[in-house]
């Protein structure tokens, strides 16, 4: 058939249900590739932009590669089929790690800035700021997990998967800030060069 096309003026397509399903999830696997990456380097410009220092900004940055890779770990861990919609998820994830992880550095670099020592500035931050990240996170978890009245099967997954986001989110930001920053920082400040002038 396609040799009898050829032979003709005529173009040859294919068309019905399952084309469409396969374009649409095509362009979809595409578009969430481009979100993903757009999100982690605008919020990398936009750490840099605050702190300044290589080493708090690294700490940042790794605070929603663990909080994607745990909530697509737990997606796996309870059979959780990737779909379409859940492509925004990721993206969302990424942009309030990356807001909870500037609120726990940005602190503790301006109290090592004042003199306080790197494990005093940590345990400050954790205790101080760690609460009131904990409680809008879980706001917003709340928020996102009301969504599982709705009749619609994709749209209760998405509020599921991005509430164990949220959790995933808050272990990230909590757990690996303290750890990255007894390896990477120095115990006095002074040895860090080109500070970040405190402003913010």
């Amino acid at each position: 058939m396609t040799k009898e096309v050829q032979d003709t003026r005529l173009r040859l397509d294919l068309v019905g249900i399952p084309i469409l399903e396969t374009l649409f999830k095509q362009g979809a696997r595409s578009d969430r590739s481009v979100f993903n990456i757009a999100a982690l380097l605008i919020g990398l410009a936009v750490s840099f932009f605050f702190l300044r220092q290589p080493r708090f900004v690294a700490m940042v940055f790794l605070c929603p590669l663990f909080s994607v890779l745990g909530t697509h770990g737990v997606m796996g861990g309870i059979g959780q089929e990737f779909s379409v919609l859940m492509g925004a998820a990721p993206p969302l994830i990424i942009v309030i790690s990356f807001a909870n992880a500037m609120h726990l550095v940005q602190p503790m670099m301006r109290a090592m800035q004042q003199g306080v020592s790197r494990d005093a500035a940590i345990s400050q931050v954790v205790r101080e700021v760690g609460p009131a990240c904990l409680l809008a996170l879980a706001t917003t978890g709340l928020a996102l997990l009301c969504l599982i009245v709705s009749g619609s099967g994709a749209i209760r997954d998405f509020a599921v998967i991005t509430s164990i986001g949220m959790a995933m989110t808050y272990l990230g930001c909590i757990v690996t800030i303290p750890v990255m920053g007894r390896l990477l920082l120095p115990e006095d400040f002074s040895r860090l060069e080109n500070a970040a002038p405190n402003q913010y």
